[in-house]
């Protein structure tokens, strides 16, 4: 429906936490499982004379112009680079459908848990940002498929990020809590012409199950960079492909085991389920960080072991760094309020920044402007 040539888009997209698939999920064909969260990305897209970007988080407030398939910023920054992906795929997507791209003015906001005043999140904020641009610029030109929205933003995080991770974060922040497999990279060499067909990814919806209650909690002064501890692991991998790959079909299985499970506590919430669910968790846990001892990425480093080491006797029933680990957070789920709120507790007084954040299995939606 054309909405006019003067109104709003609003749209957001919900922050993640890996559970399951670090690194394994690089490889083609292993699972990965990942929750959304309740902290959100907001992007604002309206009508304007000029394309204009705001990020307010970042005190940007930059003009730019859209010039032979390129965005050209008046004042570009590093903070800049996934909107500026996010709009450079929409409008070479619109191009290739016919469709002439509109000037804009963007407007991005976030929800407390991701304003981290030193360090980041862990929470994916820039997959859940660029998902939630790219909803927001299609539809203000009147595209609301879902599927193409996912692909689009793919393209665009893997731009900005130097095409390193899986993407399974922004299928998380387009589809909400679910099971992942990904695509093969060289589908990304054919966009944006293969936008609107169907790649070679596994996304199912799968919620977390209302048992678990989640604790998420931060090292407030430091912070690890996703694509420096992937190179590192694939660095490794390249000199060590028989043990990386013997290493990361053992840690797969573990996975794949441990979904096994969480699908079987969808309906069954049996003492059996569950420890077989915490056994395979922490298998695979284990296996994540003997890659990282192998290869020299710092993926439980001392504060962390410490941290995750103690976690279970102040009530976690399973913690670990999610995502590619390292000094960003901690993530655990735990059986009931009362022991999420130890645990809360004493990861405040180990000086950790500990988040009000509830899992909320929802993926990318439109809001009332």
């Amino acid at each position: 429906m054309n909405q006019g040539s003067n109104h709003m888009i609003s749209a957001s997209a919900p922050g993640k936490i890996g559970w399951l698939g670090g690194y394994s999920v690089l490889e083609k064909g292993n699972t990965s499982y990942l929750s959304t969260v309740s902290a959100r990305v907001h992007a604002e897209v309206s009508s304007a004379e000029t394309i204009r970007i705001q990020i307010p988080q970042f005190h940007v407030d930059t003009h730019a112009q859209w010039k032979n398939g390129r965005l050209e910023l008046e004042r570009g920054a590093p903070e800049t680079k996934f909107a500026q992906s996010a709009i450079e795929k929409t409008f070479q997507y619109l191009e290739r459908r016919g469709i002439t791209p509109k000037p804009f003015h963007l407007n991005t906001r976030t929800d407390a848990a991701f304003n981290v005043t030193a360090g980041k999140s862990g929470l994916g904020s820039s997959a859940a940002a660029t998902a939630a641009m790219t909803h927001g610029l299609l539809a203000f030109h009147d595209i609301s498929d879902l599927k193409t929205t996912h692909h689009v933003a793919q393209a665009a995080h893997a731009q900005a990020q130097g095409k390193i991770g899986s993407g399974y974060d922004v299928a998380a922040a387009c589809f909400g809590s679910c099971e992942y497999q990904r695509f093969t990279p060289e589908t990304l060499e054919s966009f944006p012409k293969n936008a609107d067909e169907t790649w070679d990814y596994l996304v199912r919806p799968l919620a977390t199950p209302d048992l678990f209650q989640l604790v998420f909690a931060t090292f407030p002064k430091d912070s690890a960079s996703t694509t420096s501890m992937v190179k590192t692991v694939n660095a490794w991998k390249k000199m060590h492909a028989e043990q990386y790959h013997d290493l990361v079909k053992r840690l797969n299985e573990a996975n794949v085991n441990a979904m096994g499970y969480l699908d079987e506590l969808q309906t069954d919430f049996s003492p059996e389920n569950l420890n077989e669910f915490k056994k395979w968790f922490n298998e695979g846990w284990s296996l994540t960080t003997k890659l990282g001892e192998e290869s020299g990425a710092p993926i439980q480093p001392p504060p962390l072991e410490k941290i995750l080491s103690g976690a279970p006797k102040h009530g976690a029933f399973v913690a670990k760094g999610p995502g590619a680990g390292g000094l960003d957070s901690i993530a655990a789920l735990c059986l009931s309020t009362e022991k999420a709120e130890n645990l809360k507790s004493h990861l405040l007084e180990q000086g950790l920044a500990v988040f009000d954040l509830a899992i909320d299995n929802a993926g990318l939606r439109l809001e009332k402007a």
